[in-house]
């Protein structure tokens, strides 16, 4: 059984910033649910595929890409249709997490070990038991690179986006300058 704390729940501040379960903010805005949104889900959960463990890809590239059923794909896999279609909301829930989106686009420039751990826990979705399994650590190791990983998720979608200045609009500083 997975605890609140393997699934990234609350913090020990009770603050929630680590939060990736069902109420995690999501980045996109489309719903799986409409058909009408279901092309730009299938764009970006494609784009996103690569960051996954092989089995979700290709799950993820045989329901959004090549368009297969699910009842085709529970033949194949020897289950029910409803287990296979769980799986693809959980895993579509998960690439859709600011969690998500931060570490695949910063966890280049991380150390390794937390590289290692944001890669493990936040893109392929392991618990925190089975990451440091996996990775030959400590669970409190993990835990540690984890909780530092969603805090720095929390604090870059909580901080203002800050745009370089153009040519057209030199900001501030250079107004300044200028007089």
């Amino acid at each position: 059984m997975r605890s609140v704390c393997d699934r990234g729940g609350a913090g020990r501040d009770g603050s929630g910033a680590g939060q990736l379960g069902r109420r995690a903010e999501r980045t996109t805005e489309y719903d799986l649910r409409r058909r009408g949104d279901l092309a730009r889900a299938a764009e970006v959960l494609l784009a996103r595929a690569d960051l996954l463990r092989e089995d979700e890809a290709a799950l993820i590239r045989s329901v959004f890409g090549r368009g297969m059923t699910l009842s085709e794909l529970a033949r194949a896999a020897g289950r029910r249709p409803h287990t296979i279609g769980a799986r693809v909301r959980r895993i579509a829930a998960r690439m859709d997490t600011p969690a998500f989106a931060f570490v695949a686009g910063h966890r280049e420039t991380w150390p390794r070990p937390m590289r290692a751990v944001a890669t493990a826990c936040i893109l392929e979705g392991r618990t925190v038991r089975e990451a440091a399994a996996h990775l030959k650590m400590s669970v409190a190791a993990v835990r540690r690179h984890r909780d530092a990983v969603l805090a720095l998720a929390a604090s870059a979608a909580a901080s203002p986006r800050r745009t370089p200045p153009t040519a057209s609009d030199p900001g501030p500083a250079r107004e300044e300058e200028a007089a």
